[in-house]
């Protein structure tokens, strides 16, 4: 295992790989902002509209799919293992045979020694890869979309000061804490493949989360919460007086 600035760089990477190939998007597919955006809308609204609460609904509902996305983020690939392996103990022998075999078995072998691992069988690669993957998802898929939009802002309103109003006031919270979220998915998974020892005892491996990940999701539930409410009340204002100024 690495050191925790290592995690932090690798899944950065990921997220301004995604973003650039997000921008690149865009030209190719003009109309995919806008489906972003109102995708992003209808289930902030949608959420919004299921809680009791009469003040602050729009920030409580950002907080909860925040919250629910850094869950995703870290846990992730801990929670499909945990899943396969109830599958692996208790499925009936058929989807349990037709599971430890795919057609796909050969590639996903030949990728987790891409990627360093030292893997014979294919229950061994989809562990691994599902721990070590699972985590990049959700910061590649932010990533893209924020390429996407940024890319939109840019052709539509002009000077980048623009894109910096419409995305800087929550997304120099909110970026990096989902950034953090995915370094600590993947830091969790070496973890876990170190404890598990794959070869010898999966699925009997502790699959135990240390405290560590506890406290420090913890902090990045509130880092989101803060840019919720920097999202609702700040972002608008910001960009209102920008474009007014613009």
């Amino acid at each position: 295992m690495g050191s925790p600035w290592r995690y932090i760089v690798t899944v950065a990477d990921v997220f301004l790989i995604s973003g650039f190939l997000g921008m690149i998007a865009y030209f190719m597919f003009p109309s995919l902002p806008d489906i972003i955006l109102k995708t992003t809308c209808q289930k902030v609204e949608a959420l919004a509209r299921l809680l009791p609460f009469p003040m602050e609904r729009f920030m409580l509902s950002i907080t909860l799919w925040n919250t629910m996305t850094i869950l995703i983020t870290t846990f992730g690939g801990l929670i499909a293992l945990t899943l396969d392996r109830l599958v692996t103990r208790y499925a009936p022998d058929v989807l349990r045979r037709s599971m430890n075999n795919p057609p796909y078995a050969p590639i996903l072998v030949k990728l987790a020694r891409k990627l360093g691992f030292d893997v014979r069988r294919y229950k061994e690669a989809d562990v691994i890869l599902t721990l070590k993957l699972g985590p990049l998802l959700i910061p590649a898929i932010n990533g893209f979309a924020a390429g996407a939009f940024g890319m939109w802002v840019l052709q539509n309103f002009g000077p980048v000061f623009l894109l910096g109003a419409a995305l800087l006031p929550h997304g120099v919270i909110e970026f990096p804490t989902l950034i953090i979220a995915g370094a600590m998915g993947v830091h969790l998974a070496d973890y876990l493949i170190y404890r598990v020892r794959l070869h010898e005892r999966w699925p009997h491996g502790n699959l135990e989360v240390p405290s560590w990940v506890i406290r420090n999701t913890a902090a990045c539930i509130a880092g989101l919460t803060v840019a919720a409410y920097l999202e609702v009340h700040i972002t608008p204002i910001v960009a209102g007086c920008v474009m007014k100024c613009a």
